[in-house]
Formats: structure tokens, C-alpha cells, sequence
């Protein structure tokens, strides 16, 4: 889960999955007016450290937070 700021940008989170060869099963995405948060599920490569999409994510313009579940 990632917590967001108003007027993030979703297609940032696909272009990284592309990027990163992560295929995304699931992605939801509730806003508010101060921001909101994206839920992602994803399969990752074999051998990908889910470490990396981790870092990766949080690098991206808008996130405040990552959260990740298993």
C-alpha cells in the first residue's frame, strides 16, 4: 500500500512495474482531498527482491509512505 498526495500521478506505478518486469494483478487507488492511497498487487520476477520495488516506490514524485504485506 502506498499512502499518497493529492494529484499523485497511477501511471507512475505502472511504468515502474514495466520497468522492473512486476506484473500487476491488482491496483486501486482512493483518493481524498489531502492525498489518499494506492493499493498494489503484484507478482514479482524470480529471484526479485521485493526490497527493491520497495525502495523503487518510495522514490516515486507524490509518496509519502509504503506499506508492504506478503
Amino acid at each position: 500500500m502506498l499512502l499518497i498526495h493529492a494529484g499523485f500521478d497511477l501511471q507512475q506505478v505502472t511504468e515502474l512495474a514495466r520497468r522492473e518486469g512486476v506484473a500487476v494483478r491488482g491496483l486501486d487507488l482512493e483518493e481524498g482531498k489531502r492525498g489518499g492511497r494506492v493499493v498494489l498487487v503484484a507478482r514479482l520476477p524470480a529471484r526479485y527482491r521485493p526490497e527493491r520495488l520497495l525502495d523503487e516506490l518510495t522514490r516515486l514524485r507524490g509518496v509519502r509512505e509504503v506499506e508492504w504485506e506478503r
